[in-house]
């Protein structure tokens, strides 16, 4: 009888330990989730930049958190404004005002384009698997000195030290 009872205890043991290893892992155990990435160009005297900043930015950053970064880039800064206009260049534009976002090569400018269709693009790059930092001329010289304390700003729930890519 007890030869019985320990078979059977034995046989339930094993049975949950089969039904843990077959058990299919998170999601997050597995993979990392996707990140979407973009610059966003803005001045601090700009009112529609401090729309998008205040008004849009942080629902977005609420709904996909550390899925979500953008790096702020402030064209009143020396090294911002350049950087800017070696963005205009690259889309050969010849003007370009501010906020200005770039997702990809892909840009939004204005405070209609950056709401109407960021989240759209989040949500596509996302089901893409993420998407990396923009390839703008001089933008990882940029992110050397700037990135981390600005990030900071706009999400202060993303990770701030990331490796430059």
């Amino acid at each position: 009888m007890i030869n019985k009872h320990h078979n059977i205890i034995l046989l339930t043991l094993l049975t949950g330990l089969l039904l843990l290893l077959s058990a299919p892992m998170p999601a997050s155990a597995q993979t990392p989730l996707p990140v979407v990435r973009a610059v966003l160009f803005y001045s601090p005297s700009c009112g529609h930049c401090h729309y998008v900043i205040t008004e849009v930015l942080p629902p977005l950053f609420e709904q996909y958190g550390q899925q979500l970064e953008i790096l702020p880039v402030d064209v009143s800064d020396p090294a911002g404004s350049s950087l800017f206009l070696d963005t205009m260049t690259k889309f050969g534009l010849e003007r370009a005002g501010v906020p200005f976002l770039v997702i990809d090569n892909i840009y939004l400018m204005g405070s209609k384009d950056i709401p109407e269709q960021l989240p759209t693009l989040i949500e596509y790059y996302l089901a893409e698997g993420g998407v990396d930092w923009p390839a703008l001329p001089g933008l990882v010289e940029y992110m050397a000195v700037a990135r981390s304390t600005q990030l900071a700003v706009l999400n202060p729930g993303a990770p701030t030290s990331m490796e430059i890519p």
